[in-house]
């Protein structure tokens, strides 16, 4: 017989991964896991716009930014590299991935990111005591 979380668990599997974790963090998974699909879109929307900013025809800037997210999410998926090395091997030294690489980390997008993660953290907490 199957315990009533067993049973969740098979569900949500037809759907995707299922990791377990003390509710402790479920305020963390919220804001990472359960946004995170917006903020993929919206990074794509971004891109987009920014090749479209380059010449790029909008459907074409759009099928680029999907397609590097789906192949970078599969390679990291598949790959036991760390992320930080990941970048490090897709950026040459002098190259155009460095010269963006460089805008993101002077423009703070590491904080940003942290900033907004932290945001949806304390909005999942404060929504929970309602």
């Amino acid at each position: 017989m199957l315990f009533r979380s067993e049973i969740v668990k098979k569900i949500f599997l037809k759907v995707g991964e299922v990791v377990i974790v003390k509710e402790k963090f479920m305020h963390a998974v919220t804001a990472l896991s359960g946004s995170g699909p917006a903020y993929y879109f919206l990074f794509t929307e971004l891109l987009e716009k920014a090749g479209i900013s380059c010449g790029l025809r909008k459907d074409l800037a759009r099928k680029l930014a999907l397609a590097t997210f789906i192949g970078a999410g599969e390679t990291a998926s598949r790959s036991a590299i760390f992320m930080q090395d990941l970048v490090k091997i897709v950026a040459s030294k002098g190259g155009t991935t460095e010269a963006a690489l460089k805008i993101f980390k002077k423009k703070g997008l590491e904080n940003i990111v942290k900033l907004a993660l932290r945001s949806a953290y304390n909005r999942s907490r404060s929504l929970s005591k309602k």
